[in-house]
């Protein structure tokens, strides 16, 4: 499913302080424990949807089920809308039923154990369920048609809103769907067409048959005035594979154009991921404006976006690549929603990789990693692992978008090899099945022969990032060799947990443009690496493949011109004044927090969020200025960049700078200051005459007006500054207070604090602190706290 909050049309940003870590434990999640129990192993669904006046639907569905325990005497199914009728046996005898959470009990008048089969029949009729966001059965004047999931109701799953069923992603079941529409209607469903009988009221149903087990939300139905596109792809083994594309007659043209590129898409994820094991690829065009749905062998889609264009092209693979990662293998709980909506997400880069090449790949990756840093844990209320997503936040960008840069990640750890034949056999053996990230890891971890337990505790299991960033570099001679010790130190961006041995590419340069490239891995807080080097490099960088997304966004680039530069993947530009040479410039935008200022007495309060490195290979005849923008906004293409250190006006901001991490910041010596409304919170800092270095926004003579940045009301701090002890007074309920130091390292935290809470300090360096009152996840006070 693609969905408008994960940037489809557009993006809703939700401007609270995200929380500061969580951590999956790595055990597996609460499901429907009815599928234990009976297996259900066939659907038969008919459907009378000619009532196009009242929207009433009516249907009966038969449900066959086998015991999988001994004395069963009851089934319950969920239905939800429609009124339950009654309900009969096998041999059609009246059940009794009564009302359940979900949907309703059925008492089967005797006991059945395993070996036996069995079945009921419930007649049923009524409106229908719609989310106000997304899914449910929709019934209008034109069309009828279900979308399988929803994206507000918990649970999520919407194959209730119009059949009774086990409603989950677990249970696999057969269909046969007949539906009765009519004359001037057709249906559109999954799986392969059986047939249309005329009825003698000159109404008509349509039969279609899925052969293939799948889970009750992906099964489909869609009536309207269709005519249906027919043609077929050659999959990888010469074999024929129909397609069927469904829409009104004027809609066919465009929606044949915006899909152009189908066949492309077939083929690339074929060769990525395995053959397609599905009797048909099947779109239905419908009046959608919130998003696609991953029906089987039918993918409902937006009517809006296939305009005969290819600006959604991506849209159409996100879903036909659901087809392996979804519908093929699915996610045994929504808290692992990643498996299915992560992959597609990544889908589509592999697509654009397969059509357009590398380089387009690799740009996608890039601009969606930026702004995951920037704004996904303020869109999803926080930094949450990605197996355990709370299920208010399922269908976020957590899911979709950093799911499919962690498994850009994972590709980064086990190379294209054994990524993509990890993947073909990982789907090959766990076809028409559920799994979770435990089942995921140690399944892959097998195939591969790569173990992958510090990549799914670093990158799965654990909300936020790692930083890695080189701390600094020691040479000593060894013959005609240099051994080059490569310091490093990890920094956490929400999250606690260090990671452990993440695979890093390594360049080392030095003045005369020699190179040298290894991979090298960072453990914990600080670790070292020693390299054999032909010669003297003057610095080095990390991860120049951008093959680990860690919370750095980097740009390297030659110089050859004067003039300006936007150097947008680091937030900065870049004027060149005076170049008499090609001239090599890095530029990493660090999305952690700087070191603190050692001598904070000093009234240096250094941004939380980020900082600026600045190298490369210059000489004499290079002179350029740097622009640095700001913003403490909360909405907007430049939100959250800045918010917790920017809450009031701008005026005491000033531009840090230090030459290496041996030395103190100091304030940048020539540099000018562009804040146009102070008020605002968005300007620029100009520094003139660009050195290398490291570079971050701070405010300056804070500790002055310590009052100001706790003029907050919901809480206060005494005393403050701190020397021994601090207690922590609230007049709002907070489940919790989080003390986080200035590099946004977690301190201390209090879990159900009271009204009031004391903190001993006396441990604690001297230097500033963070305390934030969280309830339900969200912010309710933010304080600055020094101790001395």
């Amino acid at each position: 499913m693609k969905h408008a909050a994960a940037r489809f049309f557009f993006c809703l940003l939700i401007p609270v302080a995200g929380i500061f870590n969580t951590t999956h434990a790595q055990t597996p999640f609460p499901y429907d424990t009815r599928s234990d129990s009976i297996s259900i192993v066939h659907y038969n669904i008919h459907l009378d949807l000619q009532d196009f006046s009242t929207f009433v639907l009516k249907g009966h569905t038969q449900v066959i089920f086998k015991p999988k325990v001994n004395n069963i005497t009851e089934i319950t199914l969920d239905l939800m809308g429609p009124t339950v009728d009654s309900v009969h046996d096998a041999n059609g005898n009246l059940l009794s039923f009564t009302p359940a959470p979900l949907g309703f009990k059925v008492s089967l008048g005797g006991t059945f154990n395993t070996g036996d089969s069995t079945s009921v029949e419930i007649f049923y009729h009524g409106t229908t369920v719609q989310d106000p966001t997304f899914g449910g059965f929709y019934f209008n004047s034109a069309y009828a048609f279900n979308v399988g999931v929803s994206l507000d109701d918990i649970p999520h799953n919407y194959g209730k809103t119009w059949f009774p069923c086990f409603d989950n992603f677990i249970t696999r079941s057969a269909y046969d769907l007949f539906v009765t529409t009519l004359p001037t209607h057709d249906a559109a469903c999954g799986g392969v067409f059986q047939g249309t009988v005329m009825n003698p009221d000159l109404s008509e149903t349509h039969h279609w048959k899925v052969f293939q087990p799948i889970p009750s939300y992906l099964i489909s139905v869609a009536v309207s005035n269709y005519v249906f596109v027919n043609s077929s792809f050659t999959d990888y083994q010469n074999n024929p594979v129909p397609v069927k594309l469904a829409a009104h007659a004027s809609d066919t043209t465009p929606m044949k154009n915006s899909f152009v590129n189908l066949e492309n898409a077939f083929d690339i994820f074929e060769s990525r991921f395995g053959p397609y094991r599905w009797d048909r690829v099947g779109y239905v065009l419908v009046p959608m404006t919130a998003g696609a749905m991953e029906h089987a062998m039918n993918i409902a889609y937006p009517e809006i976006i296939a305009d005969g264009s290819l600006t959604y092209q991506s849209i159409m693979a996100h879903e036909l690549s659901h087809h392996w990662w979804g519908d093929l293998v699915t996610c045994r709980t929504a808290e692992d929603m990643w498996i299915n909506e992560g992959s597609a997400a990544y889908c589509e880069y592999v697509f654009k990789e397969g059509l357009s090449g590398r380089a387009a790949y690799e740009s996608q990756v890039r601009n969606e990693h930026k702004e995951l840093l920037r704004t996904c844990h303020m869109d999803d209320g926080g930094y949450w692992p990605l197996s355990g997503v709370p299920q208010a936040h399922t269908y976020g960008n957590t899911t979709y978008l950093k799911g499919a840069d962690m498994i850009h990640t994972l590709r980064g750890y086990l190379g294209d090899s054994l990524f993509f034949n990890g993947l073909k056999t990982l789907l090959e053996q766990n076809q028409f099945s559920d799994m979770d990230a435990i089942e995921y890891r140690d399944d892959l971890s097998a195939i591969t022969g790569f173990n992958l337990t510090n990549f799914f505790a670093d990158w799965i299991f654990q909300g936020g990032w790692p930083h890695v960033s080189i701390d600094s570099l020691t040479i000593v001679q060894n013959g005609v060799q240099h051994d080059v010790t490569v310091h490093l130190k990890q920094k956490l961006v929400g999250r606690t947990n260090y990671s452990n041995q993440i695979p890093l590419t390594l360049t080392l340069r030095d003045d005369n443009w020699n190179t040298y490239e290894t991979t090298i891995h960072s453990s914990g807080m600080n670790n070292s690496v020693t390299v054999s080097v032909p010669f003297i490099p003057t610095f080095g960088y990390l991860n120049r493949d951008e093959l680990i997304s860690h919370a750095v966004t980097a740009t390297y680039t030659t110089v050859t011109t004067t003039g300006t530069k936007n150097l947008s993947h680091s937030n900065m530009l870049l004027q060149v004044q005076n170049v008499s040479d090609s001239v090599f410039v890095l530029v990493e935008h660090n999305w952690a927090a700087p070191d603190p200022v050692i001598d904070w007495e000093s009234g240096k309060l250094i941004s939380p969020q980020r900082y600026w490195r600045i190298d490369g290979i210059w000489n004499s005849g290079f002179n350029a200025n740097a622009t640095f923008r700001y913003s403490g906004q909360i909405s907007g293409g430049n939100a959250f960049l800045d918010h917790l250190l920017i809450t009031g006006t701008e005026d005491s901001l000033i531009l840090l700078y230090r030459p290496d991490r041996s030395v103190d910041w100091v304030e940048f010596p020539t540099y000018t200051k562009n804040f146009g409304n102070v008020t605002d919170k968005t300007g620029t800092l100009n520094a003139i005459n660009v050195q290398k270095g490291e570079y971050a926004i701070a405010l300056k003579g804070w500790h002055l007006g310590l009052n100001e940045w706790n003029e907050e009301s919901n809480a206060t701090l005494y005393p403050n500054p701190a020397n021994g002890f601090v207690s922590v007074e609230s007049n709002v309920t907070a489940d919790r207070i989080v003390i986080s130091d200035a590099m946004g390292r977690l301190v201390e935290q209090r879990l159900n604090p009271g009204a009031k809470a004391d903190f001993v300090t006396a441990s604690w360096k001297k230097g500033t602190y963070w305390v934030t009152g969280y309830s339900r996840d969200k912010s309710v006070f933010r304080k600055l706290l020094v101790v001395q």
